[in-house]
């Protein structure tokens, strides 16, 4: 009877102790937040990367469980804004799922040497439209930028959330 106490109690005390845990840093951030992290940690440690590199390596994390497609753009209009056109950069790319029933778009821009790097994040804001889909609509934007490289997004909060 006293091991079956003992048992019990160290059992109660083990899952008292693992139900205190912090959770992990990461499950408080937004699916947004997690991958401008990322793309922040990716433009400091090599500033000669790539929009297209910079895309891949973004589309490769972990929180993306989607089959991802990841392809050039020029200037022009592009899907998930209202204006006909969205001008001033020099390299971009779009990452995103193939299936576009899935709330995610993604966007990597690469500005000329002393662009206005404010101006053309408050235009990305501006023109920014949540419910560019039909079939779906994205619950936030998340937008950042290291140098002359800028990131933007419109997802949902929770992309893996059923």
């Amino acid at each position: 009877m006293k091991k079956i106490l003992t048992i019990c109690i160290l059992s109660a005390m083990l899952l008292a102790l693992g139900g205190c845990n912090k959770p992990n840093q990461e499950e408080k951030l937004t699916s947004g937040q997690t991958l401008l992290a990322v793309f922040e940690k990716e433009v400091n440690a090599n500033p000669d990367i790539t929009a297209e590199e910079l895309a891949n390596i973004l589309i490769g994390n972990k929180i993306i469980k989607f089959q991802p497609l990841v392809y050039p753009i020029t200037e022009g209009f592009l899907t998930g804004f209202s204006a006909d056109s969205i001008e001033g950069f020099k390299e971009g790319v779009s990452f995103g799922p193939m299936i576009s029933t899935i709330p995610f778009l993604g966007y990597i821009f690469t500005l000329e040497e002393g662009a206005d790097v404010d101006s053309f994040i408050k235009t990305l804001k501006s023109q920014a439209n949540l419910n560019w889909n039909i079939c779906t609509s994205a619950e936030e934007i998340t937008i950042g930028n290291v140098g002359q490289f800028v990131f933007f997004l419109m997802s949902n909060k929770n992309i893996n959330a059923e």
